[in-house]
Protein backbone atom coordinates (compact mmCIF):
# COMPACT_ATOMS: atom_id res chain seq x y z
CA UNK A 1 0.00 0.00 0.00
CA UNK A 2 1.42 3.59 -1.00
CA UNK A 3 -0.24 6.35 1.51
CA UNK A 4 0.34 9.75 0.53
CA UNK A 5 -0.10 12.26 3.53
CA UNK A 6 -0.08 15.97 3.57
CA UNK A 7 2.17 16.01 0.59
CA UNK A 8 3.10 19.48 -0.94
CA UNK A 9 5.68 20.16 -3.56
CA UNK A 10 6.74 23.10 -5.03
CA UNK A 11 9.59 24.14 -7.29
CA UNK A 12 11.11 27.65 -5.86
CA UNK A 13 8.20 30.08 -5.30
CA UNK A 14 5.85 28.08 -7.35
CA UNK A 15 3.97 25.85 -5.26
CA UNK A 16 2.85 22.54 -7.55
CA UNK A 17 0.83 20.71 -5.36
CA UNK A 18 -0.53 21.05 -1.89
CA UNK A 19 -1.85 19.43 0.79
CA UNK A 20 -2.44 15.90 -1.47
CA UNK A 21 -3.96 12.95 1.01
CA UNK A 22 -4.48 10.43 -1.73
CA UNK A 23 -4.05 6.70 -0.20
CA UNK A 24 -3.56 3.95 -3.39
CA UNK A 25 -4.32 0.27 -2.14
CA UNK A 26 -2.53 -3.16 -3.50
CA UNK A 27 -3.98 -5.20 -6.59
CA UNK A 28 -5.94 -2.28 -7.25
CA UNK A 29 -6.00 0.04 -10.07
CA UNK A 30 -6.10 4.12 -9.19
CA UNK A 31 -6.41 6.75 -11.82
CA UNK A 32 -5.32 9.94 -11.21
CA UNK A 33 -6.58 12.79 -13.35
CA UNK A 34 -6.87 16.20 -13.92
CA UNK A 35 -5.91 18.99 -17.27
CA UNK A 36 -2.40 19.25 -18.50
CA UNK A 37 -0.25 20.81 -16.03
CA UNK A 38 -2.06 19.71 -12.90
CA UNK A 39 0.88 18.29 -11.56
CA UNK A 40 -0.37 14.58 -12.03
CA UNK A 41 3.04 13.51 -13.38
CA UNK A 42 4.99 15.46 -10.82
CA UNK A 43 3.44 13.45 -8.37
CA UNK A 44 4.23 10.21 -9.85
CA UNK A 45 7.75 11.44 -9.61
CA UNK A 46 7.57 12.27 -6.45
CA UNK A 47 6.42 8.46 -5.56
CA UNK A 48 9.17 7.02 -7.49
CA UNK A 49 11.69 8.72 -4.93
CA UNK A 50 12.90 11.55 -7.61
CA UNK A 51 11.01 14.87 -6.55
CA UNK A 52 11.04 15.25 -3.06
CA UNK A 53 8.16 17.25 -1.26
CA UNK A 54 8.50 20.24 0.96
CA UNK A 55 6.07 18.88 2.89
CA UNK A 56 4.21 15.67 3.90
CA UNK A 57 5.35 12.20 3.39
CA UNK A 58 4.66 8.96 1.15
CA UNK A 59 4.76 5.98 3.15
CA UNK A 60 5.31 2.38 1.15
CA UNK A 61 4.75 -0.83 2.87
CA UNK A 62 4.91 1.07 6.04
CA UNK A 63 8.15 2.66 5.36
CA UNK A 64 8.56 6.29 5.01
CA UNK A 65 10.36 7.26 1.24
CA UNK A 66 12.08 9.93 2.26
CA UNK A 67 13.77 8.76 5.79
CA UNK A 68 15.04 6.00 3.91
CA UNK A 69 18.91 6.00 3.16
CA UNK A 70 20.27 5.14 -0.55
CA UNK A 71 20.26 1.53 -0.43
CA UNK A 72 16.93 1.35 1.50
CA UNK A 73 15.44 4.04 -1.25
CA UNK A 74 16.73 1.73 -3.94
CA UNK A 75 15.18 -1.73 -2.79
CA UNK A 76 12.18 0.17 -2.31
CA UNK A 77 12.31 1.13 -5.82
CA UNK A 78 12.67 -2.44 -7.26
CA UNK A 79 9.23 -2.57 -6.09
CA UNK A 80 8.20 0.14 -8.54
CA UNK A 81 7.99 0.14 -12.22
CA UNK A 82 7.17 3.17 -14.51
CA UNK A 83 5.71 3.14 -18.19
CA UNK A 84 6.86 6.98 -19.59
CA UNK A 85 4.77 8.81 -21.60
CA UNK A 86 7.67 8.51 -24.42
CA UNK A 87 8.37 4.86 -23.88
CA UNK A 88 11.97 6.13 -22.96
CA UNK A 89 13.55 3.30 -24.70
CA UNK A 90 16.80 3.33 -25.35
CA UNK A 91 17.76 4.28 -28.81
CA UNK A 92 21.22 2.64 -28.49
CA UNK A 93 19.98 -0.86 -27.50
CA UNK A 94 17.60 -2.94 -29.37
CA UNK A 95 14.61 -4.27 -28.16
CA UNK A 96 16.12 -7.39 -26.39
CA UNK A 97 19.06 -5.27 -25.01
CA UNK A 98 16.20 -3.09 -23.99
CA UNK A 99 13.96 -5.24 -21.44
CA UNK A 100 16.71 -7.29 -20.44
CA UNK A 101 18.52 -4.48 -19.12
CA UNK A 102 16.57 -4.24 -15.34
CA UNK A 103 17.16 -8.40 -15.16
CA UNK A 104 21.12 -7.30 -16.37
CA UNK A 105 21.34 -5.13 -13.67
CA UNK A 106 19.14 -6.72 -10.73
CA UNK A 107 19.08 -10.50 -11.15
CA UNK A 108 21.69 -13.17 -11.45
CA UNK A 109 19.75 -14.97 -14.36
CA UNK A 110 21.99 -16.85 -17.27
CA UNK A 111 22.08 -15.59 -20.38
CA UNK A 112 19.44 -18.39 -21.03
CA UNK A 113 16.79 -17.29 -18.83
CA UNK A 114 16.98 -13.60 -19.54
CA UNK A 115 16.47 -14.71 -22.86
CA UNK A 116 13.42 -16.90 -21.93
CA UNK A 117 12.17 -14.12 -19.60
CA UNK A 118 12.48 -11.11 -22.26
CA UNK A 119 10.70 -13.50 -24.64
CA UNK A 120 7.71 -14.45 -22.54
CA UNK A 121 7.08 -10.46 -21.72
CA UNK A 122 7.26 -9.68 -25.60
CA UNK A 123 4.68 -12.36 -26.18
CA UNK A 124 2.12 -11.18 -22.97
CA UNK A 125 2.44 -7.50 -24.96
CA UNK A 126 1.81 -9.18 -28.10
CA UNK A 127 4.65 -8.55 -29.69
CA UNK A 128 7.18 -11.87 -31.68
CA UNK A 129 10.07 -11.31 -33.83
CA UNK A 130 11.34 -8.24 -32.59
CA UNK A 131 13.96 -8.72 -30.90
CA UNK A 132 16.77 -7.13 -32.86
CA UNK A 133 14.91 -4.26 -33.99
CA UNK A 134 15.61 -1.32 -32.75
CA UNK A 135 13.50 1.40 -31.38
CA UNK A 136 13.71 3.49 -34.17
CA UNK A 137 11.93 0.66 -36.24
CA UNK A 138 8.80 0.55 -34.53
CA UNK A 139 5.59 2.41 -34.40
CA UNK A 140 4.60 4.39 -31.66
CA UNK A 141 2.11 1.44 -30.17
CA UNK A 142 5.01 -1.49 -30.51
CA UNK A 143 7.24 1.25 -28.33
CA UNK A 144 4.56 1.09 -25.46
CA UNK A 145 4.50 -2.80 -25.67
CA UNK A 146 8.15 -2.95 -25.32
CA UNK A 147 8.19 -0.51 -22.53
CA UNK A 148 5.46 -2.38 -21.13
CA UNK A 149 7.78 -5.38 -21.56
CA UNK A 150 10.59 -4.08 -19.64
CA UNK A 151 8.38 -2.52 -17.05
CA UNK A 152 6.86 -5.89 -16.08
CA UNK A 153 10.03 -7.47 -15.77
CA UNK A 154 11.31 -7.67 -12.36
CA UNK A 155 7.37 -8.37 -11.75
CA UNK A 156 7.23 -5.50 -9.76
CA UNK A 157 4.57 -4.53 -6.86
CA UNK A 158 3.28 -0.97 -8.49
CA UNK A 159 3.28 0.09 -11.84
CA UNK A 160 3.11 4.01 -12.67
CA UNK A 161 1.87 4.85 -16.06
CA UNK A 162 2.24 8.56 -17.32
CA UNK A 163 -0.27 9.34 -20.26
CA UNK A 164 -0.18 5.58 -21.80
CA UNK A 165 -2.60 6.75 -24.38
CA UNK A 166 -1.50 10.00 -25.61
CA UNK A 167 -0.18 10.33 -28.85
CA UNK A 168 -1.48 6.79 -29.97
CA UNK A 169 -4.60 6.71 -32.77
CA UNK A 170 -7.95 5.60 -30.78
CA UNK A 171 -7.33 1.75 -31.86
CA UNK A 172 -3.87 1.14 -30.52
CA UNK A 173 -4.44 3.53 -27.53
CA UNK A 174 -7.47 0.82 -26.72
CA UNK A 175 -5.25 -1.76 -26.86
CA UNK A 176 -2.90 -0.39 -24.87
CA UNK A 177 -6.25 0.22 -21.88
CA UNK A 178 -6.29 -3.75 -22.64
CA UNK A 179 -2.89 -4.38 -21.87
CA UNK A 180 -3.01 -3.12 -18.89
CA UNK A 181 -5.98 -4.40 -17.53
CA UNK A 182 -4.54 -7.75 -19.20
CA UNK A 183 -1.08 -7.07 -16.76
CA UNK A 184 -3.18 -6.04 -13.86
CA UNK A 185 -5.27 -9.61 -14.02
CA UNK A 186 -2.33 -11.71 -14.50
CA UNK A 187 0.49 -10.33 -11.77
CA UNK A 188 -2.16 -8.44 -8.90
CA UNK A 189 -0.38 -5.82 -9.05
CA UNK A 190 -1.22 -1.97 -8.01
CA UNK A 191 -1.30 -0.44 -11.33
CA UNK A 192 -1.20 3.51 -10.91
CA UNK A 193 -2.22 5.31 -14.12
CA UNK A 194 -1.82 9.54 -14.89
CA UNK A 195 -4.19 10.00 -17.79
CA UNK A 196 -6.39 13.13 -18.69
CA UNK A 197 -7.62 10.67 -21.42
CA UNK A 198 -11.33 9.85 -21.11
CA UNK A 199 -11.49 6.99 -23.20
CA UNK A 200 -8.36 5.28 -21.09
CA UNK A 201 -10.84 6.19 -17.91
CA UNK A 202 -14.04 4.70 -19.59
CA UNK A 203 -12.54 1.52 -20.61
CA UNK A 204 -10.11 1.11 -17.28
CA UNK A 205 -12.84 1.84 -14.38
CA UNK A 206 -10.51 2.40 -11.62
CA UNK A 207 -10.56 3.92 -8.88
CA UNK A 208 -10.49 8.09 -9.65
CA UNK A 209 -8.63 10.52 -7.87
CA UNK A 210 -8.97 14.04 -9.39
CA UNK A 211 -6.47 16.81 -8.69
CA UNK A 212 -7.92 20.19 -9.59
CA UNK A 213 -6.30 23.69 -8.28
CA UNK A 214 -2.96 21.66 -6.51
CA UNK A 215 -5.29 19.46 -4.69
CA UNK A 216 -7.23 16.28 -4.79
CA UNK A 217 -11.15 17.39 -5.43
CA UNK A 218 -12.72 14.13 -6.04
CA UNK A 219 -11.10 10.42 -4.59
CA UNK A 220 -13.85 7.62 -5.31
CA UNK A 221 -15.39 4.79 -7.26
CA UNK A 222 -15.21 5.46 -11.16
CA UNK A 223 -19.14 5.32 -11.23
CA UNK A 224 -19.17 8.27 -8.36
CA UNK A 225 -16.58 9.97 -10.83
CA UNK A 226 -18.67 10.02 -13.83
CA UNK A 227 -21.59 10.79 -11.62
CA UNK A 228 -20.45 13.95 -10.07
CA UNK A 229 -22.53 17.22 -10.57
CA UNK A 230 -19.64 19.84 -9.50
CA UNK A 231 -18.57 21.78 -12.56
CA UNK A 232 -15.07 20.92 -12.62
CA UNK A 233 -15.56 17.24 -12.99
CA UNK A 234 -18.70 18.17 -15.56
CA UNK A 235 -16.33 19.95 -17.94
CA UNK A 236 -13.93 16.76 -17.43
CA UNK A 237 -15.86 13.92 -18.47
CA UNK A 238 -18.13 15.31 -20.90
Amino acid sequence: MIEIKNLSISFGEQKILQNIDLTILENQITIVVGQSGTGKSVLMKCIEGLIEPVEGSIIIDERDLFTLNKQELNETRKKMAMLFQGSALLDSLNVYQNIALPLIEHSDLSEDAILKEVTEKLELVGLKDVLTKMPSELSGGMKKRVALARAIILKPKYIIYDEPTTGLDPIIAEEISDLILKLQEQYDIASIIITHDMNCIRKIKGNVAMIHDKKIVFDGTFNDFINDERKIIREFVK
